[in-house]
C-alpha cells in the first residue's frame, strides 16, 4: 500500500499536477508571485484556476491597494489597475510601464495614495 501511495505521489509530482518545488507568495486574489526556477527573480501572475498568466517580470518590490498594484524592477516602476484586469489579457494590455521614480511619485499623488508603501521586498 505504501509503495502505491509513493508511486501516485511521484507520478503526480513529475507530471506537474503538484507544483511542490516552485516557491510562491500569495498576494490579494487573484494574484500571486512565483520564483523562477533558478531562484534569481520573482514574477507576478494572475491566477487562472491554478495556472498563472504573467503580469510583471523580475519584481524587486511590490505593493498594492484594493484597486492597484505597483511593482519596482531595477529602478523601473510598473502599474496595474486591478479593477480593469481580466485573466485572459496579456501583460502589455493591462500593465503600464516601465517608468521612472518621478512619474511613479506623480502617479501616486494623482491617485491620492499618500501613504502607499511596498509590502514585499526581494533581494536584488
Amino acid at each position: 500500500m505504501k509503495s502505491i501511495a509513493l508511486l501516485l505521489f511521484l507520478s503526480f509530482s513529475l507530471t506537474g499536477c503538484f507544483d511542490l518545488f516552485t516557491p510562491t507568495k500569495k498576494i490579494p486574489r487573484p494574484y500571486y508571485l512565483s520564483e523562477s526556477e533558478t531562484g534569481s527573480y520573482w514574477t507576478l501572475y494572475y491566477d487562472l484556476d491554478g495556472a498563472g498568466h504573467g503580469r510583471i517580470d523580475t519584481v524587486n518590490k511590490i505593493g498594492w491597494t484594493d484597486k492597484y498594484i505597483f511593482a519596482e524592477n531595477m529602478s523601473n516602476y510598473y502599474f496595474l489597475d486591478k479593477t480593469k484586469d481580466e485573466g485572459p489579457l496579456n501583460a502589455n494590455e493591462i500593465v503600464i510601464g516601465p517608468f521612472g521614480h518621478d512619474k511613479f511619485m506623480h502617479m501616486l499623488d494623482s491617485l491620492k495614495l499618500k501613504d502607499f508603501s511596498f509590502q514585499v521586498y526581494f533581494d536584488k
